[in-house]
């Protein structure tokens, strides 16, 4: 199935990826767009430095083709969801900041 990616250069754009995604262990169930920078986790916390891999998006995508519609997300933005087959629901990452 080919996705449609939204990104300005999806070759070359590059994310964080926990490690536990990259080997298809766990779904991705986070993601978060901060300051032009992209991270897909399977959870929002308990990962260490060294298990995050940065690889390109297009890789990502073929992981999971949902994320397609998340990447008109600006930066500030998150998407997390309860399983793989749940529906991705936005928050903003610092509520607390004025904009």
């Amino acid at each position: 199935m080919k996705t449609r990616q939204k990104l300005h250069d999806p070759k070359k754009a590059t994310c964080l990826v926990c490690s536990h995604v990259i080997s298809l262990q766990r779904p991705i169930l986070y993601v978060a767009h901060d300051d032009d920078a992209w991270k897909f986790v399977c959870r929002n916390i308990g990962h260490k430095m060294t298990q995050l891999k940065t690889i390109p998006i297009s890789e990502v995508v073929q992981l999971d083709a949902t994320l397609d519609e998340l990447f008109e997300m600006p930066p500030g933005v998150g998407a997390k969801r309860f399983n793989a087959n749940s529906k991705w629901e936005p928050f903003l990452l610092y509520p607390e900041r004025d904009e």
